[in-house]
């Protein structure tokens, strides 16, 4: 991948941290709405079938586009643009192929799969995703191509019209959903995700088309075995993770049934945790998802060569997430009843997010040296390490829920982000010889955030009943004092010596 340009990251990364950003704002704007026109209930009765398109999308997405990363910036670099575009047409071959399979897979197989988990009224909604199954993988086919072309701007701008073109339909019918029922809601919630995979497929094919229309070259042999080599290995770890994670998402209300709640109260709660409080904790993530994706190049031998490089753009990336996300978590944990009130109209919910939102920032960290690993031959113990977390969250959603409830489920959400940083630090040093400072890097940006914590909560206390804007002042005044203090502090001379 040295066809990557080292000096690029920054500009690669800012573009895609902005289409990020975007996508994730007009997301949460979604799931205000949906939140509010489908309620808890009906999210709830959404996120029992999404562990069944979370395992399509691990055999579609996960190997084949990692394989056509790798693939095609090998050809790339030694200019055989002629056999990059065919790894493009091989993958997509075998991604049709494997959509077309799991698709009829899940419409036939509809009504078993329904009473599987427990909500006979998901046989429509899992008809209708079995079609965006069947479309589902070619958005990363081609979005691997441009980034191993270092091409930012075409994916960026897929991600946007995907989410937009999601949203559209779904908006449009917002005002009659409350009254059509749960299975059409639910329905209609699946029909965005075909419009927005649609969307994004055919946009991004016609942009390859554009770009590769020059490239003309004689057929060779074919790629898929090569392919499947790479994607199989990547694809069978991927799937044990995300089986367990929807096995643990098909558990939660029949748990929380265990201990004492009704069925229905217990499928609220899913659909409250799922649709409203993790799109909030996911807030943060979106500073440094592109960061994430773009250390794989930027770490691995055929860009960065010289130890010390590494070392520099390693610590640069603990630095700038631990400033970037901090303020976010000061601002969750501190507002999170107010937010949630504002927000999704309901009460309690605050109270998870404050929980919750303290691992936020080793979930952050896991996130960039994962990224690393990835970059440096490490795939093996990101998988391990994955697994591990999967595991830990089953064992405590299955032995601690019944006995305590919700806050027995917590801990299963909070112990694996914890669990998989204090793996990652090892394995990352045992990759690459590199000895991390994360304190160093973290604390002016906690010092930062835990007075930014205080003046949030003391703004808002103050305020909340005198003026009707008391918490974008708390958010505010919490922001403005976070960024004295980061300038106070001096982060720009830390960021100069790294």
């Amino acid at each position: 991948m040295s066809n990557i340009k080292t000096q690029s990251l920054s500009k690669s990364a800012a573009i895609l941290t902005s289409a990020n950003i975007i996508t994730t704002v007009l997301g949460f704007l979604y799931r205000i709405v949906l939140s509010r026109a489908v309620g808890s209930h009906g999210l709830g009765l959404f996120g029992l079938i999404m562990p069944v398109y979370v395992i399509s999308c691990t055999i579609i997405q996960t190997g084949v586009p990692t394989a056509v990363l790798r693939l095609v910036a090998q050809k790339h670099t030694t200019g055989d643009f002629w056999g990059a575009k065919l790894v493009v047409r091989t993958a997509a071959g075998v991604v049709i192929s494997v959509s077309a399979v799991i698709s009829a897979v899940v419409f036939f197989g509809a009504e078993r799969i329904s009473a599987l988990v427990g909500a006979k009224e998901a046989e429509i909604p899992l008809r209708l995703l079995a079609l965006c199954i069947l479309i589902t993988g070619f958005e990363n086919i081609f979005k691997s191509y441009f980034y191993a072309v270092n091409r930012i701007v075409q994916p960026a701008v897929a991600e946007i019209l995907e989410q937009s073109a999601r949203m559209t339909p779904v908006i449009a019918l917002s005002a009659f959903l409350p009254a059509m029922g749960r299975v059409f809601s639910v329905s209609a919630m699946v029909g965005g995700m075909i419009a927005g995979e649609f969307a994004s497929g055919f946009s991004l094919l016609l942009m390859f088309l554009f770009s590769t229309r020059t490239i003309r070259g004689a057929q060779t042999k074919s790629l898929s075995a090569e392919i499947r080599r790479i994607a199989l290995p990547i694809v069978g770890a991927k799937l044990f993770c995300n089986s367990l994670y929807s096995v643990n998402t098909v558990l939660i209300p029949r748990r929380l049934t265990a201990y004492g709640y009704s069925p229905e109260h217990s499928v609220s709660i899913l659909g409250e945790i799922t649709g409203m409080i993790m799109p909030l904790l996911a807030l943060p993530f979106t500073l440094v998802g592109a960061l994430t994706t773009l250390m794989v190049p930027a770490t691995s031998s055929g860009i960065a060569r010289a130890r010390g490089e590494n070392a520099g753009k390693i610590n640069k990336a603990l630095l700038y997430t631990a400033a970037a996300v901090l303020p976010c978590q000061a601002v969750l944990m501190a507002l999170g009843e107010p937010l949630c009130r504002a927000v999704y109209g309901v009460e309690g919910a605050g109270k998870l997010v404050a929980a919750l939102g303290g691992t936020v920032l080793f979930q952050a960290f896991s996130m960039i040296l994962s990224g690393v690993l990835y970059g440096v031959d490490g795939h093996v113990s990101v998988s391990l390490v994955n697994s591990t977390g999967a595991v830990a969250e089953f064992l405590c959603l299955w032995f601690l829920t019944p006995r305590f409830g919700l806050g027995g489920y917590l801990l299963g959400c909070m112990l694996p982000p914890l669990l998989a940083f204090s793996l990652y630090v090892p394995a990352v040093k045992r990759h690459t010889g590199l000895k991390l400072h994360f304190a160093k890097r973290s604390v002016k940006p906690v010092l930062a955030a835990a007075t930014a914590f205080f003046v949030c909560r003391v703004s808002y206390a103050v305020t909340a009943t005198k003026v009707t804007a008391a918490l974008p002042i708390a958010i505010f005044s919490g922001v403005v004092v976070y960024l004295a203090l980061i300038v106070f502090l001096g982060i720009r001379k830390e960021w100069d010596e790294c």
